[in-house]
């Protein structure tokens, strides 16, 4: 049998019995996420084969299953991502918050969320600066918030802990993430296996970038803003972005296997991989949207905010 039927069988096995293990209890979801981190073993993989295949030293064209196989037993041993089914590890909840009074004197604020797994919320308030209701597994989460230049920086990081994912096929996080609407704002995402609602049209969005493994996303962007400069870097997501109507798009995409819907938009080709607005360099709102994607479902739209003007 050749090396190549070997390799795409092993692919087909190993992702059947991965999605069989998550849905069964057995292995927890962000074992898709250290198997994203190594895909460019597969690069290598079929490399080896096309070297050894037709060579006078066939049979090492079969280091590449083995190498596909040893993926797939470092994700779910190596990564520790069965599930334990035990009560050691429970279920832990904190209140991150930043009043308005500790930025009144600040320009603008930058907030760098690191967001694991679970479900996560964002929503805008004028009751406070930053409000962030956790529900995590494992130590309590980094939180700092400090400021320089009249620019204020907001962090919170999870710690680098295994044993925070445990037990989340029994009983997943749900956090609640509330963000100012009375400074822009530059807000990054770290995100692992998540669900994202994102709603930021009442917030002055200045920069939003979302780096994620396997997630469904919605971002609603709003109309505070003149401009927006928007970067996804996404794997194996479903992905919905709502913009503002009347807001002129530039849309920059490298998109591998994924599927990407934004012919409504009216977007003109500028070059390969490059499309905007016929109006965007006169326009009073625009947004630039740089999307980076595997294989995934992406689907980009306007939606009505009452705008009279461009």
């Amino acid at each position: 049998m050749r090396a190549s039927k070997v390799r795409t069988g092993l692919l087909l096995i190993g992702t059947g019995l991965i999605l069989l293990g998550n849905t069964l209890g057995y292995l927890n979801w962000f074992v898709w996420e250290d198997l994203l981190r190594l895909w460019p073993v597969l690069l290598i993989a079929i490399g080896v084969e096309m070297i050894f295949k037709r060579s006078k030293l066939p049979a090492l064209a079969y280091i590449s299953p083995i190498l596909i196989a040893g993926c797939f037993i470092y994700a779910v041993y190596g990564g520790g991502a069965l599930a334990d089914n035990g009560d050691s590890v429970e279920k832990n909840e904190s209140l991150f918050a930043i009043s308005n009074e500790q930025v009144k004197d600040l320009k603008s604020l930058d907030i760098d969320i690191d967001c694991k797994l679970g479900d996560f919320k964002f929503e805008s308030t004028d009751n406070e600066a930053f409000k962030g209701e956790f529900e995590y597994y494992g130590p309590v989460p980094k939180f700092e918030f400090s400021s320089e230049d009249g620019i204020g920086r907001i962090e919170l990081k999870y710690r680098d802990n295994k044993v925070k994912f445990k037990g989340l096929h029994r009983d997943g996080c749900d956090s609640y993430i509330y963000i100012t609407d009375q400074k822009p704002v530059s807000l990054t995402i770290d995100a692992g296996v998540v669900d994202l609602d994102i709603d930021l049209r009442d917030v002055e969005t200045t920069e939003f970038d979302l780096d994620t493994g396997v997630s469904d996303v919605v971002v609603h962007f709003g109309d505070k803003s003149h401009h927006i400069d928007s970067n996804f870097d996404i794997g194996v997501s479903d992905l919905t972005i709502y913009i503002p109507e009347r807001t002129a798009v530039r849309l920059h995409k490298d998109v591998g296997l994924s599927s990407v819907s934004y012919k409504h938009l009216g977007l003109e080709k500028i070059k390969s991989g490059l499309y905007q607005s016929p109006n965007y360099d006169s326009a009073q709102y625009t947004i630039d949207i740089d999307i980076d994607a595997g294989i995934s479902d992406i689907d980009i739209k306007y939606y009505s905010a009452g705008r009279t003007e461009l």
